[in-house]
């Protein structure tokens, strides 16, 4: 299960500020989730690909989220 610390709630955070085009509070938040769950590929992935996109608008396919639906009931 998320913890809410293991850094999905930074990753959030990060994709809402892109799709303001903070492009520098994403990354503040990127780099908080990846400290919190260096073990996050898709959390590195993310980074790198707003580091090289154009900074005049929000970085489009960076962000990859994941549904869970454990445990509800049918």
């Amino acid at each position: 299960s998320e913890l809410p610390d293991s850094g999905i709630l930074d990753y959030y955070k990060a994709s809402l500020k892109n799709q303001e085009n903070k492009r520098q509070e994403a990354l503040d938040f990127l780099r908080r989730a990846i400290k919190k769950s260096p073990k996050e590929k898709r959390f590195i992935y993310t980074y790198n690909k707003l580091l090289k996109a154009d900074k005049e608008v929000p970085a489009s396919n960076a962000f990859i989220f994941q549904l869970r639906f454990k445990g509800l009931p049918l």
